[in-house]
């Protein structure tokens, strides 16, 4: 199956260990791989387990423009309290109210606190003090959720952000690169309409696979 139209992967399994031979060359210091849910989790497993990192997830929710679900006025990192990413310049563009806006918002934390039940065992150290991290997911488009885990790592003290990104729109790659002290973006179509378009196969990633990624890549550590 031909990947996409103007080159890409042929699915997110080989998009990962094409970024994890990205990585070869790369000063890293005591690195771990952070993952964003779920499709990111199949990427950082490959960079992980190429590199000798443990792997974590961050979970990143993206706020939906009302009526709009796949548009992201931005995202927010963790639950109560979170970090708070938005796009002001859409938010405004759209006319969306403070009372919507707050809706959505409120939305994107549950359904974060419904993901910390089941990726706690997971989630990323609070503590990145000194350590190299590897930010990994399957692509982005506007890059709000990317840019809301880069920030959120950021403050956690992380000593150096690689982004490891298959596919990007260029100006969300160059925002997102802006934001990182190294960056990975293999694919950067000027013509971009969505990231599954640059995979063969883009199948929906189910909590099960990227548990059992998880679990995998610990119990390789370990071994």
């Amino acid at each position: 199956m031909i990947p996409g139209p103007r080159g890409g992967f042929l699915d997110r399994r080989e998009a990962g260990r094409s970024l994890a031979r990205e990585m070869a060359g790369l000063e890293l210091v005591d690195p771990v791989v952070v993952a964003l849910l779920r499709g990111g989790a199949v990427i950082g497993y490959e960079i992980a387990h190429e590199i000798g990192a443990p792997l974590y997830v961050l979970r990143v929710r993206k706020i939906r423009a009302p009526g709009q679900p796949e548009l992201a006025l931005g995202a927010v990192v963790g639950s109560e309290g979170g970090e708070l990413v938005l796009n002001d310049d859409l938010v405004r563009a759209l006319g969306v109210s403070e009372k919507r806006l707050m809706q959505a918002i409120a939305e994107a934390r549950a359904e974060n606190e419904v993901r910390r039940r089941i990726y706690s065992d997971y989630d990323t150290p609070f503590d990145l003090s000194g350590r190299s991290v590897i930010v990994a997911d399957d692509g982005v488009a506007t890059g709000a959720t990317f840019i809301a885990a880069v920030r959120a790592l950021r403050a956690r003290q992380a000593k150096k952000i690689v982004a490891a990104l298959p596919v990007a729109p260029p100006e969300t790659a160059r925002r997102i690169c802006a934001l990182c002290d190294d960056c990975r973006v293999l694919v950067r179509p000027r013509g971009f309409s969505s990231v599954g378009a640059y995979y063969g196969s883009f199948r929906a990633v189910e909590d099960d696979e990227a548990l059992q990624l998880l679990a995998l890549r610990r119990q390789e550590l370990v071994i």
